[in-house]
């Protein structure tokens, strides 16, 4: 009888944490571990993980607005949404309890569970960004098009080997045993935003044009200036 409701009570502890065991954990990238990323897909949960006494900030893509943000448990966690409505950062109230949260943008959806336990990997992440698919295969940019020049500076060791557009999307070349850096977007006023992008026949394909690419390694950096298109 004992092993009877001791089965019962294992099954019934599974099904309570189904819902945890299938959401989708950020991921550590090749830097600062504490910065990690997750794939984009409406139909997945995302966990995120956030002790006591720390944050985290979300961010999504660049060109995306948040326009409803609703948690579950409104007295124990706290949810700011940047000035650019392009991020939000997740704070808990001292110990809280697991609730959900969900934002809604004005191009997508999102769904997380909350949880102020430490993540299973035992490292605290303090930014997580969002990385989406192309929507659609992009075309090969040949050098017969119109193709936009670059103005590399800073560090040579994070300069790709060639950069160029066909003004709807870019493409980067590093050497096949070069890590990538993290590859950020700066705008007129100087602000960066992190830039997803997809490898494709050896070149990291970005949607979109951007007038300055910054590279970060460590404490290296470096940019790429998009000049003139070439005529």
């Amino acid at each position: 009888m004992r092993r009877r409701v001791a089965l019962i009570a294992w099954a019934a502890a599974l099904l309570i944490d189904a819902p945890a065991m299938a959401a989708v954990l950020p991921q550590p990238g090749v830097g600062d571990p504490h910065l990690q990323s997750v794939m984009y897909d409406a139909t997945e949960v995302v966990s995120l993980h956030v002790q006591p006494g720390f944050a985290v900030m979300v961010r999504l893509a660049p060109d995306e607005r948040i326009e409803t943000v609703t948690v579950g448990d409104a007295a124990a966690w706290q949810v700011q949404v940047d000035r650019r409505a392009d991020a939000f950062v997740v704070k808990p109230n001292g110990f809280a309890g697991h609730t959900n949260l969900v934002v809604l943008t004005d191009q997508r959806s999102y769904s997380f569970t909350l949880s102020s336990e430490q993540a299973i990997s035992g490292v605290q992440p303090y930014v997580v960004s969002f990385v989406y698919a192309l929507p659609t295969e992009p075309p090969p940019i040949a050098s017969t098009e119109p193709s936009g020049s670059y103005k590399l500076g800073g560090a040579r060791a994070l300069w790709p080997e060639s950069v160029r557009d066909d003004g709807r999307f870019t493409s980067m070349v590093w050497p096949a045993d070069v890590l990538l850096p993290a590859i950020y977007a700066e705008d007129r006023r100087g602000e960066l935003a992190l830039i997803n992008g997809v490898v494709r026949d050896g070149a990291y394909v970005i949607e979109g044009v951007h007038r300055k690419f910054v590279f970060v390694r460590g404490k290296s950096r470096a940019s790429a200036t998009r000049e003139d298109a070439r005529p």
